[in-house]
């Protein structure tokens, strides 16, 4: 971005811009003492406006440092060969979606998880307005290139297991950019062992007859989290005229290869689109999903139902 274009006051503005390369870099957040597992704890506007972020209330973006990628995959290679558990955890936020509010979301998943490996937000230039959606959406289009190549960093490194969260239209990112890994570089994507899609914004038809089909080359299925209540998913259905996998509303219908859990019943914000990381009950089941590598058959608060089609599951916790 240019110099001009960046605010002060705003260490993150330098990446609201679109047209430029994919860069590294390494972030701090801060949990707070009292941090409830599935809250993004954060003031309301008016006391962000008046007087910012608190750290002992809110879950906080302390600092940014960008980095060259050698020094950045220097610093994961090391930390891996400290743990026990060899493996990387990365995010991709939605639409709507600030570079600090990707950031805060990331840290706090990584603690509610309780995941310990390195972890990775990947942040494309949403303009983080609701009124932007077009703007977002054509965004999302000309990042997949760059996602390939980020999947590729993540699967050169000496992880055992590389697992992946995208929500919302970044899923669309997320399943176009592996979609082409699997087919430039199959031994690359082999290396990622968990794939989570959370209310994707990916039309349905779509999913169901270009991406899933490659998704099947995957060392295991990848893990569709969709709800009937989720407003946002169907204003998206209005502005593009079609379907979104993510809406439930409709009814489910699994598609083969892919986990698909229905989270209808569980709590979430005012459109019912953020139930990722807001309710414990997904958290928990991703956790179980990642922590003990369990299948979906034998997870906890999970419950099989079956339909004409195969079976799909259901969230048991609100």
């Amino acid at each position: 971005m240019p110099e001009d274009q960046r605010d002060e006051d705003d260490q993150t503005s330098q990446y609201g811009n679109f047209d430029g390369e994919l860069r590294y870099g390494v972030a701090e957040v801060s949990i707070p003492r009292d941090h409830e597992m599935g809250e993004l704890e954060s003031p309301n506007w008016f006391i962000e406006k008046i007087f910012g972020f608190d750290e002992e209330k809110h879950v906080v973006l302390q600092w940014i440092a960008e980095d060259g990628k050698e020094a950045v995959m220097a610093g994961v290679r090391d930390d891996l060969s400290q743990l026990d558990d060899r493996a990387i955890l990365a995010f991709v936020h939605g639409f709507n979606t600030s570079f600090d509010k990707a950031a805060r979301r990331t840290g706090q998943l990584k603690y509610d998880l309780g995941f310990e490996g390195p972890t990775f937000f990947f942040s494309w230039p949403s303009k983080a307005l609701g009124s932007a959606y077009t703007h977002d959406s054509q965004v999302a289009e000309i990042t997949y290139t760059d996602m390939t190549a980020f999947l590729r960093e993540l699967t050169a490194q000496d992880a055992e297991r590389v697992i992946v969260i995208a929500h919302s239209m970044g899923t669309r990112i997320l399943s176009q950019g592996l979609a082409d890994l699997i087919a430039e570089d199959p031994d690359a994507a082999a290396k990622i062992t968990t794939v989570v899609l959370a209310a994707p914004d990916i039309d349905a038809k779509v999913f169901k007859e270009r991406l899933a089909p490659k998704f099947r080359t995957l060392s295991r299925p990848v893990t569709l989290y969709a709800s009937d209540n989720d407003t946002a998913l169907r204003m998206s259905e209005t502005v593009n005229g079609l379907i979104r996998i993510g809406d439930a509303s409709n009814g489910l219908n699994p598609v083969e290869g892919i986990d698909l859990i229905d989270a209808s019943n569980v709590k979430s914000d005012f459109f019912g689109h953020t139930y990722f990381g807001d309710n414990k009950s997904i958290l928990s089941d991703m956790k179980n999903l990642f922590e003990l590598n369990e299948p979906v058959d034998i997870r906890k608060g999970l419950e099989r139902v079956e339909t004409p089609l195969g079976p799909y599951w259901r969230i048991t916790g609100n």
